[in-house]
């Protein structure tokens, strides 16, 4: 299968491919399908990315939907779609704009990001100390913002969400929830806020 390599600043059409490597900067103007997709640097990715493995540093605008099935993200993107994976692990900001599901979310942010949607099995979001170029780059409050968060294990800390919902649920420091359901167990920090709490099968 032929592969991709973008080294400088470059475009393509997009198609299907084994390894996809962008070091520089990129667009890609239509759907792209590929074995594994590695970005160093900055891209704008215009169509659907479906790939087993993706492995971004940098900067990345994406308009579709992003399906994998490792993900592992460093840096600040712009997720217009749904974001679906197996396994995702970001460190920086990501905005995304539609539901983000993997069986395991792990988020660490430095400057703030917001999300739509996430759900799946476990999900551990934390604040971590800045350092990222982008968090003198970009000024946002270093918080996490989500609508909704389905998950079966949840911690979340610095966090303002409408409804947190999961089986084992951890409301970690500096949260601000308005309604938190859960069937098994819940912890919520002293510094936490939340408006309402409710027991599911109750």
């Amino acid at each position: 299968m032929q592969h991709l390599h973008i080294n400088g600043i470059s475009s393509s059409n997009g198609g299907v491919f084994g390894d996809v490597t962008i070091d520089g900067i990129a667009t890609i103007n239509n759907e792209l399908t590929c074995d594994t997709l590695t970005i160093n640097g900055v891209s704008t990715l215009k169509g659907n990315v479906t790939t087993t493995k993706i492995h971004l540093n940098g900067t990345c605008e994406l308009h579709g939907n992003l399906t994998a099935e490792q993900a592992t993200i460093n840096g600040a993107v712009d997720l217009r779609g749904d974001f679906a994976a197996t396994n995702i692990d970001i460190e920086g900001a990501v905005d995304c704009k539609g539901a983000m599901t993997a069986d395991s979310i792990a988020l660490r942010f430095s400057q703030g990001c917001g999300y739509s949607e996430i759900g799946g099995g476990k999900l551990e979001a934390r604040r971590i100390n800045g350092g990222h170029i982008l968090a003198i780059l970009r000024i946002k409050p270093h918080r996490l913002s989500v609508k909704t968060i389905e998950c079966d294990d949840v911690y979340v800390e610095y966090c303002d969400a409408q409804r947190v919902s999961g089986a084992r649920v951890v409301i970690g420091p500096k949260c601000q929830i308005k309604l938190v359901e859960y069937s098994e167990s819940l912890e919520i920090d002293p510094t936490a806020k939340v408006e309402t709490q409710q027991k599911r099968g109750v």
